[in-house]
């Protein structure tokens, strides 16, 4: 699901994650069960997600699946 204002741009979202109002989301692959909380960007600044998620060498952002309703 998309919040109101969220952008999301060649990325794969898999079902049951939830985008907040206001993300930005580029290049990104993000699988069951993520919530993206309301103003979160990804895939703009992939030195900031290398700390918090994958980041491939063609700069693909990776969040794995979450084992239960997680946030980031």
């Amino acid at each position: 699901m998309l919040e109101a204002g969220s952008e999301v741009e060649e990325s794969i979202l898999f079902d049951f994650c939830e985008v907040g109002s206001g993300c930005r989301i580029k290049r990104s692959i993000i699988d069951r069960f993520n919530l993206i909380k309301p103003g979160e960007e990804i895939g703009y600044d992939l030195e900031r997600d290398k700390q918090r998620f994958t980041v491939n060498n063609k700069g693909v952002v990776t969040i794995p699946r979450a084992p239960t309703r997680f946030f980031y």
